[in-house]
């Protein structure tokens, strides 16, 4: 039986320096207790765990429903640090997901705004008030995201899963702020994020060498592409 409180192992099979502090790690489960496709919504988070260090919440930044899960891990502590030491290969603990996540476009579907059967977590049905909405492709759906630094990390689950929740004519506005070009997460992605109709928009804190774009916070960019 699917027990959220109960942790299970998973086993790193990839990892990327997405900036000098931070990693991201694709988990694949040692055991397919939970099916084969790890399930969420996007906003929810889960617990990670190392044996003898203890616990911490991370939001999953990929798609939903694939067969791995994926986490960024920024090194700020004890706990952190020796996750960023792990390699391919090392088995870490997962439980969760955890909370309701983000309720997406429920004005257009007041019947969702009560709890409901969905799938929400690890192939199992479980009751709550976020979950992928019906679609109706005939509407079109715009989504401006504005965020800074860190914050981008559990958008990108709702980014990748553009289509499932906001429906495939939907269009997703991203304006994105960090200190300096070399912190901006993802950055090797955007380029793919453009071709699923999402508009990137990208502005860097102070002047660096090397970088042409916008220069201020993130609202700097709303003058500059109105």
């Amino acid at each position: 039986m699917f027990n959220p409180y109960h942790s299970e192992n998973a086993k790193i099979i990839k990892i990327t320096e997405q900036t000098s502090s931070i990693k991201m790690f694709r988990f694949e489960f040692v055991q397919k207790v939970w099916g084969y496709n790890f399930s969420f919504s996007p906003g929810q988070f889960i617990e990670l765990s190392l044996p003898g260090l203890g616990e911490a919440p991370f939001a999953p930044c990929g798609a939903s429903g694939e067969k791995y899960l994926e986490l960024c891990v920024r090194n700020v502590g004890r706990l952190t640090e020796k996750i960023h030491e792990l390699k391919v290969g090392d088995i870490v603990g997962i439980r969760g997901p955890y909370g309701k996540g983000w309720l997406i476009d429920a004005s257009c579907h007041p019947e969702r705004s009560e709890g409901s059967n969905i799938d929400m977590g690890m192939g199992k049905s479980r009751d709550s008030s976020v979950a992928s909405l019906p679609q109706n492709d005939k509407v079109k759906k715009n989504l401006i995201i504005i965020v800074g630094g860190l914050g981008l990390i559990p958008l990108r689950s709702l980014i990748l899963g553009k289509e499932k929740f906001l429906g495939k004519n939907a269009k997703i506005q991203v304006f994105y702020g960090a200190k300096n070009p070399d912190e901006m997460l993802f950055r090797y992605e955007y380029n793919k994020w453009r071709e699923k109709n999402i508009e990137v928009r990208l502005t860097a804190d102070k002047e660096c060498a090397g970088w042409q774009g916008c220069v201020g916070l993130v609202t700097a960019l709303f003058d500059k592409f109105p």
